[in-house]
């Protein structure tokens, strides 16, 4: 065989090889244990554009909601307003040219499908999109957990998806649409964090907000652009905090309470007041938009819970622990100084307010993981130095038995049915702390069946 013929049958083979290596990648999923994202292709691409790269790329844009119907790997006028819509959003020059940067940043969070137990980057980019929703609590570690699963499944659940846990197509578009569903975590109010770039609802919500109160002109578009950071950075400079231009607990309740509230206050904010109430399993019913003697209850439960004056009345003080987004946030309620005053049954509740939001995950015990009922009890009297049953049913005779409700105090634990199948911490007020069920979180409820047991570990 000569030099050339041996360089054309070299080159052929490579032409073959490299054909079926980007076949095979386009058919077969990203590996979910190395969570890597596609790589960017040599060339920019631009309008008339076509091949796997493109169909890469459209299949990203559709992923994340910003184009309809099917990769079919042309590069049309639909996939330049698509890319153009992507740039926009993420701050990105608006050329519809796709360059590394623009490439890069579709594929943060264009991954494979994820399932429990998968690891890597593909991972991390799903708990942090977890965490801003507030459905995930502690670090994007990248590791695939019963923790990641509850919050799949609880925001899977939140948005109208079918809740098994998988992280498919449709579960990434709800996760990077800005205007999905946050979760019910009592840490986290019912408003998001908004920046620079965002979109829905919630925007549409400040930008009204600030419309009313003088800082922002035009109409409510629902996109967070310049002109709604500049009202923004103005209404917090005015309100003297931090000029940071993002809405975070303190600027939220700033905007949404504007008076204080009480029995016989009506309107949209008196609605907003009930609806977190109701989050944080203070009270039930409807937000029906008037402050009646149950949104008066549940405001005292909370002010009684959160070390504030206890009158029933909303204002400052009692919007901003509503709006608190922070475990440090919370336990900074109380200072050293009046810990010193609570009871060791108070310290118990006060410490376990610590917990409040972190998913319920069968078997788990650690704010880490996750928590179910007796690992969430017995976590928190070990704090103490207290020795507790690990399981439900050991609380039916440990510790020191309390005759009725009417002698609880708070701290003690309450066990439900016989034998136990389901324990709480007693919070005071025909309220207990505890984790429900598989779907749900550490919250505070109202009691609304007697307990088969009550039990006193606090000295």
């Amino acid at each position: 065989m000569t030099t050339k013929a041996a360089y054309r049958s070299l080159t052929k083979f490579v032409t073959v090889l490299m054909t079926a290596v980007l076949l095979l990648g386009w058919a077969m999923p990203l590996s979910t244990s190395a969570g890597t994202a596609y790589a960017a292709p040599s060339e920019t691409l631009r309008q008339g554009a076509k091949g796997d790269d493109v169909k890469t790329l459209q299949q990203a844009l559709i992923d994340q909601g910003y184009l309809k119907g099917r990769a079919d790997g042309v590069f049309g006028t639909a996939t330049l307003a698509a890319v153009k819509a992507f740039q926009k959003a993420k701050g990105l020059t608006q050329d519809g040219a796709v360059g590394t940067a623009t490439w890069n940043k579709l594929m943060e969070k264009t991954n494979a499908t994820l399932k429990f137990g998968a690891q890597g980057t593909a991972v991390a980019t799903l708990q942090k999109a977890l965490i801003e929703k507030k459905y995930l609590t502690g670090s994007a570690d990248g590791k695939f957990g019963n923790a990641t699963l509850a919050a799949v499944k609880a925001f899977q659940k939140a948005n109208g998806l079918t809740a098994d846990g998988t992280v498919g197509a449709a579960t990434w578009a709800k996760l990077n649409n800005s205007s999905s569903s946050g979760g019910s975590s009592s840490a986290s109010g019912t408003r998001g964090t908004l920046r620079v770039g965002a979109q829905g609802d919630d925007v549409k919500t400040l930008q009204q907000k600030l419309a009313n109160k003088g800082y922002l002109k035009g109409s409510a578009d629902g996109k967070f652009g310049n002109g709604t950071l500049a009202a923004v950075k103005a209404f917090q400079k005015a309100m003297n905090v931090k000029q940071d231009g993002v809405v975070g607990p303190t600027t939220w309740a700033l905007l949404m309470f504007s008076r204080t509230l009480r029995q016989g206050s009506s309107g949209d904010d008196v609605k907003e007041l009930q609806t977190i109430l109701k989050k944080l399993g203070y009270l039930s019913g409807t937000a029906d938009g008037k402050f009646g003697a149950a949104t008066k209850k549940a405001v005292i439960a909370l002010q009684k819970a959160r070390g504030l004056t206890a009158d029933g009345v909303a204002g400052s003080n009692t919007f901003a622990k509503l709006y608190a987004t922070s475990s440090a946030a919370k336990s900074s309620t109380t200072t050293s100084s009046s810990k010193a005053s609570l009871s060791m049954g108070q310290q118990i509740v006060e410490y376990a307010k610590n917990f409040l939001g972190i998913p319920y995950v069968y078997g788990a015990e650690s704010p880490s993981v996750g928590f179910d009922c007796s690992g969430l009890t017995w976590y928190v009297l070990k704090h103490f130095g207290i020795s507790a049953p690990r399981s439900s049913t050991g609380y039916a005779s440990a510790g020191t038995a309390v005759s009725s409700m009417a002698d609880a105090q708070p701290g003690d634990i309450l066990c439900f049915r016989n034998p136990v199948g389901h324990v709480g911490i007693y919070v005071g007020n025909g309220l207990y702390l505890h984790a429900p069920q598989t779907g749900e979180v550490v919250k505070i409820a109202t009691l609304n069946r007697t307990p088969s047991y009550i039990r006193r570990f606090a000295k």
